[in-house]
C-alpha cells in the first residue's frame, strides 16, 4: 500500500479551522440583516412623495391613490406591502425590504416604496475606477 506524499499535521488542521471561522465572520459582519439607525421608507403615489415613515417604529400605514388602496406593514426596521387591490400582486410578493436604496414597486397603483438611509453614515454603495 502506498503512502500519500504529503501528511496531515495538527498545524494543517489548525491552519484550516481558523480560516474557516474567519470566513464565517466575514460573511456573517457583511450580511448583516435589518435597516440602518435612523432609515426611512419614502413613499411615492404618482411621482410625488406622499409620505415619510421611520421605520424604528413598528406600524401599519394605509394610503389611498388614484382610486387605489395599499396597506404597508413596518416592522423590526423593515417594510412590506401587505396588501394591495393591484391586479397580479406582484408587489406584495417583492417581500420585506429594510437596507438603502431598496424598493417596491406597484405599477398598476403607481406606488413606489423607497428605503433612504441616514445621510453620512459611512456606507459605500459602489466604487468606480
Amino acid at each position: 500500500m502506498e503512502q500519500g506524499l504529503y501528511k496531515v499535521s495538527k498545524l494543517d488542521w489548525i491552519l484550516a479551522v481558523l480560516i474557516l471561522a474567519a470566513s464565517v465572520v466575514m460573511f456573517l459582519s457583511l450580511s448583516g440583516k435589518g435597516s440602518q439607525a435612523g432609515a426611512s421608507a419614502l413613499l411615492y403615489c404618482d411621482g410625488k412623495l406622499a409620505g415619510s415613515y421611520d421605520l424604528s417604529h413598528d406600524r401599519v400605514v394605509t394610503q389611498e391613490a388614484g382610486g387605489h388602496t395599499i396597506r404597508l406593514e413596518i416592522n423590526a426596521g423593515r417594510i412590506q406591502i401587505a396588501d394591495s387591490d393591484c391586479p397580479r400582486q406582484i408587489c406584495k410578493h417583492a417581500g420585506w425590504i429594510s437596507r438603502p436604496n431598496q424598493t417596491i414597486v406597484c405599477v398598476p397603483n403607481k406606488i413606489l416604496v423607497e428605503i433612504k438611509g441616514v445621510a453620512g453614515s459611512g456606507v459605500v454603495d459602489a466604487v468606480s475606477y
